[in-house]
């Protein structure tokens, strides 16, 4: 449970501009927290319907393309987007707030140890359900913060976005 794995990170880029547009956020100084539910299937949000091929292509025998690809009119959905844990989180430091990559990537190191350590918080929530959490944890504060204020953060963070998906997906049941 204690760990932080590729699977459990946000890595898709569908996934990433469905959270930016439709997501929920809130802050608690010095992250903000931007997250948003979904329900399963995730193939709806990865692969979207796209125009007919046939109509836009120049290519008058649809043959050739079906000889070379022989999965030509499907597409497979990325490991990346695929739900093995039931939140997907992606952690980012400012590098306007923070001009060197070392002080970024330190400041990224203590959150994601914060965040893998106290992730069970709100891992509870989502167990037996269809329904996933894509969560961003943007750190907006100015100065390098010691681990013990991190983890007291994120604690409350977590605790906090906690309640508002609990109020979600009781919603979500009713409905």
């Amino acid at each position: 449970m204690h760990t932080f794995k590729k699977s459990e990170r946000l890595c898709n880029y569908n996934y990433k501009k469905l959270l930016f547009e439709k997501g929920n956020f809130f802050f608690c100084y010095p992250f903000k927290i931007q997250w948003l539910i979904i329900k399963n299937p995730v193939e709806n949000i990865v692969l979207k319907p796209r125009p007919d091929v046939y109509a836009a292509s120049a290519i008058k025998k649809p043959e050739i393309i079906e000889k070379q690809n022989p999965s030509f009119p499907y597409r497979k959905t990325p490991s990346n987007a695929l739900f093995s844990f039931p939140v997907k989180c992606l952690i980012s430091v400012s590098s306007k707030n923070h001009k060197k990559a070392t002080d970024r990537n330190n400041i990224k190191r203590l959150i994601k140890e914060s965040y893998r350590k106290n992730k069970n918080i709100i891992y509870s929530l989502f167990k037996n359900k269809d329904y996933y959490c894509l969560l961003a944890i943007i750190y907006t504060g100015k100065s390098i913060p010691k681990y013990s204020e991190t983890e007291d953060k994120i604690i409350l963070s977590l605790q906090e976005l906690r309640s508002k998906i609990k109020d979600l997906v009781i919603k979500y049941q009713g409905s």
